[in-house]
């Protein structure tokens, strides 16, 4: 009887703790949709719109990582991140990113890294997810109108 509560213990421990490690991406997160429209070197910050799927309501962080495209991908080719903390909340959700423009860049074309850390099975496990934009041009032109 012992010996079945413990096996019991056991395994009601570690089903959690294997699904959060092994389960696929899409058991947690989804981004239906990332995209840019272009930019100028005028402007301070640059947005992003997605659409992503929570499936397991957590806490986590994310990191938005913009990245010059034109050299290849490399961690070299990274211009800047912004991280915050994030509560995940179960369901669809729009998200606007607001990325500010570092002011040493140059045109050219570069995409976002959206990198989000799930801390799953009530924190025993972090998970690391990476989502990419779409390629958006930097352009010199003024615009008079931020986005489309």
């Amino acid at each position: 009887m012992v010996l079945c509560a413990i096996l019991f213990i056991i395994i009601g421990w570690l089903a959690p703790v294997a699904h959060a490690s092994y389960a696929p991406q899409d058991s947690f997160i989804e981004v239906e949709q990332f995209s840019t429209e272009d930019a100028t070197l005028s402007q301070d910050v640059h947005e992003a719109h997605l659409t992503w799927t929570v499936k397991q309501t957590s806490t986590g962080r994310s990191y938005t990582e913009l990245y010059l495209v034109e050299d290849g991908d490399t961690d070299e080719n990274r211009v800047s991140v912004e991280s915050m903390r994030e509560s995940f909340s179960e369901g669809t959700r729009s998200v606007t990113l607001s990325h500010e423009l570092p002011e040493d860049v140059s045109t050219g074309t570069y995409k976002y890294v959206l990198v989000v850390r799930m801390e799953l099975a009530h924190g025993r496990i972090v998970r690391t997810f990476q989502f990419e934009s779409e390629t958006f041009t930097v352009s010199e032109g003024n615009s008079t109108e931020r986005f489309k």
